[in-house]
């Protein structure tokens, strides 16, 4: 009787041999397994067992998924065939796992068929989207340059007040914060090289600072009781900060340009394993129809001298 139904019996069982420590400079391992009896059955269910996990340590599978052999059932044809020495058997069993394999690779292909079209129907707005907002971004940047301040010169308005000392601008900056956290909603402050000053919330308790000429806002994350350093963050918003959102439309526009390319050069192709895959279907549905796999089986029952016929379907055998 074949008692293993795990790959790790095996290792296991002769890594008890194989440990270090060992004193035999040579060991001989044997593995009986009796034909005609369910010992192949159970001897293919471990090597395809280790043959995914094989796979799956090196990463050179090619599904995703796998059914779980270890619920493997057998109806009473299988069973006889089997028993009997039954070649076709042995091939039925592989042709279910070919089978199997192919349709996981069949599903994954329509899924990714369906994802490069729903990206050939949606990218193009997208880009569209995109390249408005750059446009707009760009727009900023000039204006930006326009109005920018004189070398060694600060101007800023806050709640009506024009403040030309960072340290002051900071602490009114700082009061401003302080009532927009207690209120926690939007709130517009000023007036920063022709861009409106607000505080904008998005989820968090403290707001982002945010400067907004266009329909694009720029932002800074503030930092409480550091009045000079909130200045200094809003100063590098026009600094550095458009030009890091120019960069970013540039560079998602340029990925999306590529992937709507992709999408259309490959939407099409056909599953590569469509030939396969019909090939072992039919030669397994012949195998089936051949061990009468699958059909219900007529047993007769006396009661009270009345003969009934009823239809039932083998019992499923765990192994």
């Amino acid at each position: 009787m074949f008692r293993w139904s795990r790959s790790t019996d095996l290792e296991q069982r002769n890594g008890r041999i194989l440990r270090q420590g060992n004193t035999f400079k040579q060991v001989e391992i044997y593995n009986y397994v009796t034909e005609g009896t369910f010992d192949a059955y159970m001897m293919n269910i471990i090597v395809n067992k280790q043959k995914f996990i094989s796979q799956l340590m090196s990463g050179k599978t090619p599904a995703r998924t796998c059914e779980d052999v270890d619920e493997a059932v057998l109806n009473y044809s299988e069973i006889q065939a089997i028993a009997s020495g039954d070649p076709r058997i042995k091939e039925k069993i592989e042709l279910d796992n070919d089978v199997s394999r192919l349709r996981i690779l069949e599903s994954e292909y329509y899924s990714k068929k369906y994802e490069l079209e729903d990206s050939v129907a949606k990218l193009p707005a997208r880009i569209e989207r995109k390249k408005a907002s750059l446009e707009n971004a760009k727009s900023d940047k000039a204006f930006a340059e326009t109005n920018k301040l004189p070398e060694n010169t600060f101007a800023i308005t806050i709640d009506g007040t024009k403040y030309t000392e960072r340290k002051s601008a900071g602490a009114a900056l700082s009061r401003e914060l302080v009532s927009a956290v207690a209120k926690k909603e939007y709130k517009e402050i000023g007036e920063y090289c022709g861009f409106k000053v607000s505080f904008t919330f998005s989820g968090l308790s403290i707001p982002y600072i945010s400067l907004k000429k266009g329909s694009l806002s720029y932002t800074t994350a503030p930092d409480l009781g550091n009045d000079l350093g909130n200045i200094v963050r809003l100063e590098n918003v026009l600094k550095l900060g458009i030009d890091k959102t120019i960069k970013s439309l540039e560079e998602s526009i340029a990925r999306d340009e590529r992937d709507l390319n992709e999408a259309l050069a490959t939407k099409d192709a056909p599953f590569e394993y469509a030939e396969e895959l019909a090939k072992k279907s039919a030669r397994l549905e012949q195998l089936n129809n051949e061990l009468d796999v699958g059909k219900t089986e007529e047993i007769a029952l006396t009661d009270d001298n009345d003969e009934q016929k009823i239809d039932r379907k083998p019992p499923k055998h765990n192994l």
